[in-house]
């Protein structure tokens, strides 16, 4: 009964111990890893973004497309557009 107890115990302290390890190595990744990006990193993403918002969608180039050549009208019907 006292193995028992004894070796219950020690399990006990083996996880405690685990548990710490685990929270310690936690800690010392977002120390290593929780800065910033570098500022080029952020300008390489602001950039992109710039340019993906000003790039028109694939129904504004039809849209822009369809108006000055041959004067058609985009109709939406059951979700998709048509030409009239």
């Amino acid at each position: 009964m006292l193995d028992l107890l004894a070796f219950a115990r020690l399990s006990e302290l083996s996880c405690r111990k685990d548990k710490e390890r685990c929270r310690r190595d936690e800690d010392a990744f977002y120390e290593e890893f929780g800065a910033d990006p570098p500022a080029f990193i952020i300008a390489i993403g602001g950039a992109l973004r710039f340019f993906v918002r000003r790039w028109p969608t694939r129904h504004a180039r039809k849209a822009a497309h369809c108006q000055p050549e041959s004067k058609c009208r985009l109709v939406a019907q059951d979700g998709a557009l048509t030409r009239l």
